[in-house]
């Protein structure tokens, strides 16, 4: 090609990959300012173009070279993507990539009991010379069913963030209205005590201030200051249905690193969370374990 066509194609294949923010480019409907809209609308650009990358863009590339290098493409991606997910997994505690494979492998798990481990995590136990461990919690038909679902529901663009995952967790800034009902209406009636249902509805409030005030890096602090406290204390706590209070996960033994981690990416990066987190978020008596001295709390 002569350098103009080169740099139209380029630029071509830019957008297409990345998503052209230039001037009619966008659908208008990411141009609305209602809020409603935002909602739905904000950070999908690029999870939207994901999608129609992979579906759309990439078997027009490629449809000259036949079914093959189609299918090559695919998997170059899908492979991709599982692997950067392992990784991120084990830094950040969240999967941020569409990760086909990595939803296969949750699903198989959850039916069966068997599914492949995080790669990081399959490596450091063949370097120790353990054996590889495939075993998983197995789920009921039904739950399996019902996380699958999710998982695939979480990654479509719009709705995925608002659900609770895709690229951009929308719904971590959005208080739980579940929780903030419940613990409004069992202060009003008495049913839960007073300290506690405060506790829960300032916790709800507190996620939109987060990144309402601050003029940026509101969701930084908040994670942060979680993340620092969860450590501080020992672990994460929380309170049962009877208002006992409960351990989430624990965090022994905490080195400056766990605090960085911790402060960087939030408390359920940290290993033990995301053990908690693979058990169904099963909380055990806040009694059953003797914390550390310097990193508990009273009791």
């Amino acid at each position: 090609m002569d350098a103009s066509s080169a740099m139209q194609e380029a630029d071509r294949y830019a957008a297409s990959l990345m998503a052209d923010r230039s001037k009619g480019a966008l659908p208008t409907v990411f141009e609305r300012k209602n809020p409603l809209t935002r909602l739905l609308t904000m950070y999908q650009v690029e999870v939207n173009n994901q999608l129609r990358h992979l579906f759309k863009d990439l078997p027009d590339d490629l449809k000259e070279k036949g079914m093959a290098a189609l299918v090559a493409g695919l998997m170059k991606y899908t492979i991709g993507a599982y692997l950067f997910n392992d990784l991120y997994e084990k830094l950040v505690g969240r999967r941020p990539a569409l990760d086909f494979l990595g939803i296969a492998n949750e699903a198989i798990g959850d039916y069966t009991g068997y599914q492949l481990p995080n790669t990081v995590d399959a490596a450091q136990q063949l370097i120790s010379g353990e054996g590889v461990d495939f075993t998983t919690q197995r789920k009921g038909a039904v739950q399996a069913t019902a996380s699958l679902a999710e998982n695939v529901a979480q990654e479509l663009p719009f709705v995925g963030g608002v659900l609770g995952g895709g690229r951009v967790p929308i719904s971590s800034a959005l208080p739980d209205m579940g929780n903030l009902v419940s613990n409004a209406v069992g202060l009003a009636s008495g049913e839960k005590d007073a300290g506690r249902a405060l506790q829960g509805i300032g916790k709800e409030l507190a996620k939109p201030a987060f990144y309402i005030l601050p003029p940026l890096g509101g969701g930084q602090l908040k994670k942060a200051f979680e993340g620092i406290t969860t450590v501080a204390n020992g672990g994460q706590f929380g309170y049962d249905s009877q208002g006992r209070e409960t351990m989430k996960f624990p965090v022994e033994n905490p080195t400056l690193g766990t605090y960085a981690q911790a402060a960087l990416f939030g408390p359920y990066s940290l290993p033990m969370a995301q053990d908690y987190v693979d058990s169904g978020f099963r909380a055990k008596s806040a009694k059953l374990r003797s914390i550390p001295r310097g990193h508990g709390r009273r009791r």
